[in-house]
């Protein structure tokens, strides 16, 4: 370079640098000896240094047109302010040279807060500290630049300015990029129908009295379930899952509001005829279904409602943005889908005549709804599919009871019923996840399986090893089968290890939080449930605290009279109301799972303890309109 201006810079910082005081200013001449052109003025600043390097940051640059060989050089005089450094930092920046930050790639809004973020990560500068700012235009590369630069990020054998504006716009597109990224963490993945949300879908599929024990994952040895079973392999599985409610209404307003049913106007089975009718579903609470409408997700609900008949009453109301089903309690036949000879079936709000088995009706309006989200990729999906298998009816399609039947020689005829119709019920489920697999959209998916209650013991369900079924508070009607599936890689906040357990106590009323958690959507106050992010991401954590989970019913007819049963459980501990006109029982579960033991009267204390919070439960339950 000879005896250029960058050769007498270094020179200039090299001796600043064996200096330790700071105030004086040195102006010298420089005359660009390859370019002929006048002399211009730059400034060397002596400062003070704690360290063999220059306290020296990126300078903010002058708006006079300068010498491509000339330095400009400013100085901030001491200031014990805290705030000295930040007072600089926050001018705007302006220049119209080309050779560090173009004009196009910074505006004078954001230059300031650009440099400002660089100094703090790159340089040892406290905030107090005098600083003399450069800024080098064409330098040499073992003089002015590695003299007076502190920092690290360029390397030493730099030859051409070019290279470190290409460096600075690497550097710039790579924070930006970061900072995109780490607001919505995961890049998005290609499907067949374009670029892919980075939130996850979320599917939630619930089934009507489905036995604890009534696949063959969960104990059943006389039934095939393979899609359900593989599901169950990869997803955490809720070992101690609770109903909020023995019967149908009231759990599903538990899954879709994240409060115990009672307290959402549905303390009972909402039926066709108001005389034997037990709930009202409040439109003033939440649901999650409005919650991820909120959050920019298309909402869907397909199969069985069962949440009240009115246009008050309709799934569009309760934040869904679409309804594909049946809004009735049971069809009476499930080819025709009447009930008590009235058409239920719905388009949103057209009422419509399907035809063919009802598991396969709504399995293939799940299919079109997921094959039809593939033009809508960039926007998340929530689908709630209520199937009403197996419910009664017992009613499977022909050739899957004779396939059973061949299958399982020796059994019982109405279990043979319900294993074809719970087989039948499996093999639309695989197609579900089948058509998520075909679009692409499987690893992107969250997948929630449950039921609404225990299973019906007189139509031949299997709840295992537990007391009772569908209807009773005893173990046997309230715990169900239930499992989340959340894929590696799909934008939740967790997800789920193949063949994990958890045993911790858990409802039906969890599910919302839960989900709303997983997807980062917002959580209202005040629920009863409460997410299972913990278990998920360590399936050995059990709550911190002894939960309490309620459980009510109100019936009519001779059993109840319109009155309520009640259970509550606390850890292991649980108390139960089985019918109106029994005495309350106490169950130790840990050492009594089928509840066989009753100690009301050897354990005293803890029997008062246990009403005291039914009665409470109770009260606050009363308070809410369920007619």
């Amino acid at each position: 370079m000879g005896g250029g201006p960058d050769r007498e810079f270094s020179g200039a910082m090299k001796k600043d640098r064996c200096l330790k005081t700071t105030g004086d200013t040195e102006k010298q001449a420089t005359t660009d000896s390859r370019v002929g052109k006048p002399a211009v003025q730059k400034s060397v600043v002596r400062h003070q240094r704690s360290c063999n390097w220059p306290t020296v940051v990126p300078a903010f640059l002058s708006t006079r047109t300068v010498d491509p060989f000339t330095v400009v050089l400013y100085r901030k005089t001491v200031n014990k302010s805290p705030r000295s450094w930040n007072t600089i930092a926050r001018r705007p920046l302006q220049t119209s040279h080309p050779d560090w930050f173009p004009a196009h790639e910074l505006s004078p809004v954001n230059q300031s807060r650009r440099f400002q973020t660089i100094i703090r990560r790159n340089t040892r500068v406290p905030v107090t500290t005098p600083c003399a700012t450069f800024l080098p235009t064409h330098h040499s590369p073992r003089s002015s630049f590695r003299t007076c630069c502190p920092f690290k990020v360029f390397p030493s054998r730099i030859r051409r300015t070019t290279l470190c504006r290409v460096m600075w716009l690497c550097f710039f597109w790579t924070m930006t990029i970061g900072l995109m990224l780490a607001e919505r963490p995961l890049a998005a993945a290609d499907t067949p129908g374009g670029q892919r949300s980075s939130r996850p879908n979320v599917l939630l599929i619930i089934v009507d009295d489905l036995g604890a024990a009534d696949l063959s994952c969960l104990g059943s040895t006389d039934m095939r379930t393979p899609h359900l079973d593989d599901l169950f392999a990869r997803s955490l599985q809720l070992q101690r899952f609770y109903a909020n409610c023995p019967v149908c209404s009231p759990t599903r307003a538990s899954v879709l509001t994240g409060f115990y049913p009672d307290r959402v106007g549905v303390p009972g089975v909402i039926r066709t005829h108001q005389e034997n009718s037990w709930g009202n579903f409040s439109p003033s609470k939440p649901t999650l279904s409005g919650a991820l409408q909120d959050a920019g997700y298309h909402t869907e609900a397909i199969g069985k409602w069962h949440l009240g008949l009115t246009e008050e009453d309709h799934p569009h109301r309760h934040g869904f943005d679409h309804f594909h089903g049946f809004l009735g309690d049971m069809m009476d036949d499930y080819y025709n889908h009447l009930r008590h000879g009235q058409h239920y079936m719905r388009d949103g709000t057209t009422p419509v005549r399907p035809e063919g088995h009802a598991t396969d009706v709504f399995t293939s309006w799940a299919e079109a709804f997921i094959s039809k989200q593939t033009e809508h990729a960039d926007r998340p999906w929530f689908m709630y599919l209520a199937y009403n298998a197996p419910h009664t009816p017992i009613q499977p399609p022909q050739d899957w009871l004779e396939r059973v039947r061949q299958r399982e020689a020796s059994i019982e005829p109405r279990r043979a019923k319900l294993v074809a119709l719970i087989e039948h019920l499996d093999e639309g489920i695989g197609r579900v996840l089948k058509r998520l697999a075909d679009t692409g959209q499987d690893q992107n998916t969250i997948v929630v399986f449950t039921s609404d209650n225990g299973g019906q013991v007189n139509v031949g369900a299997n709840n295992g090893n537990l007391r009772d079924g569908k209807g009773s508070m005893y173990e046997g009607g309230l715990r169900i089968p239930g499992s989340l599936y959340i894929p590696p890689g799909c934008g939740a906040i967790a997800e789920t290890t193949i063949g994990s357990v958890t045993k911790a106590a858990t409802c039906t009323a969890d599910l919302m939080p839960t989900v709303l958690d997983l997807v980062g959507a917002e959580i209202p106050d005040g629920l009863d449930g409460r997410s299972l992010v913990p278990m998920i991401r360590n399936p050995a954590t059990d709550w911190e605290d002894p939960r309490e989970i309620y459980f009510v019913r109100r019936e009519g007819g001779k059993a109840y009279g319109g009155l309520t049963c009640e259970a509550v459980l606390v850890g292991q501990t649980k108390l139960v109301h089985n019918l109106p006109t029994s005495r309350f029982e106490l169950f130790d579960l840990s050492d009594d799972p089928l509840e066989q033991v009753d100690l009301s009267d050897r354990q005293s204390g803890k029997f008062r303890d246990m009403q005291l919070r039914l009665q409470r439960h109770i009260q606050n339950g009363g308070r809410i309109p369920w007619q």
